[in-house]
């Protein structure tokens, strides 16, 4: 339970999902909390659930596709509890269309939201935990659809496709300072972003279920524990990995599956 005591933990897309499993398991374990999002309302939710299970929790407004919010994220953060020794990258968005559909917009959204925002976040980071004098574990929320294509998602591969290549050449830039990144690269993940796609089309979701070994979608909870395991001291030696939490499916890529029929 006391994994993360005396850290201090940064999560964006803190207000549900992926992001609020996270912001909860790290208190549990001991870390002190700052959740970001666009909206309040789920981050109060958020901080006030941490605070009564007896942790610590704050909440920021922020815009993550705007680079001076994001930096306003970090600095309030480092006034209020001195330091940032983790960070989980989470915010995003999904888009499906097919490529001739995607308005110029819905691109400049989708990017500066899923690829962008990481970029802004790795800065301030970075530059944070440098001035701590080094150390450090950041993870960005990447995709199995970072990993490969998928049709009618041709925005959304390449902005998580982004995500996934700057992980290793951050990792690589800062390794020597013992500033660890990796990302988690989720498939079909049990979130209100899948909720949406249930309803804006159901054949595809289902045919990513079919196409997934384990034959169910993966739980926040299980990615939370993923993004935890690879904040800790138990990967001390591990870092530019994009690691799949996907019930198996990117190890049957190639094979013959529902997406392919």
């Amino acid at each position: 339970m006391d994994t993360f005591r005396g850290k201090v933990a940064l999560i964006t897309g803190g207000g549900t999902g992926i992001g609020e499993a996270t912001a909860i398991a790290f208190a549990r374990e001991g870390a002190t909390v700052v959740v970001a999002s666009r909206r309040e309302e789920p981050l109060v939710n958020v901080v006030a659930g941490i605070r009564k299970a007896g942790g610590e929790a704050t909440h920021f407004v922020t815009d993550v596709q705007h680079s001076e919010e994001v930096e306003s994220l970090v600095a309030h953060t480092v006034e209020k509890y001195g330091r940032l020794d983790v960070a989980f990258n989470n915010a995003g968005m999904n888009i499906t269309a097919p490529i001739l559909e995607t308005t110029d917009d819905m691109i400049d959204v989708c990017l500066a939201t899923n690829l962008k925002s990481v970029l802004y976040a790795l800065r301030g980071e970075i530059r944070q935990m440098r001035k701590q004098g080094g150390g450090g574990a950041i993870v960005n929320n990447a995709s199995a659809s970072g990993l490969m294509g998928h049709p009618n998602r041709a925005v959304y591969c390449a902005s998580k496709g982004g995500v996934v290549n700057l992980t290793r050449a951050i990792a690589l830039e800062v390794a020597p300072e013992n500033i660890r990144i990796n990302s988690i690269c989720p498939w079909v993940i049990q979130t209100p972003m899948l909720d949406e796609g249930w309803s804006v089309d159901p054949v595809m979701v289902q045919s990513y279920l079919d196409a997934t070994p384990m034959r169910r979608a993966g739980t926040s909870d299980e990615s939370a524990d993923l993004v935890l395991f690879l904040c800790s001291g138990a990967a001390s030696f591990l870092t530019g990995m994009n690691v799949p939490i996907d019930g198996g499916f990117c190890a049957g890529v190639g094979q013959a599956s529902p997406l392919e029929k």
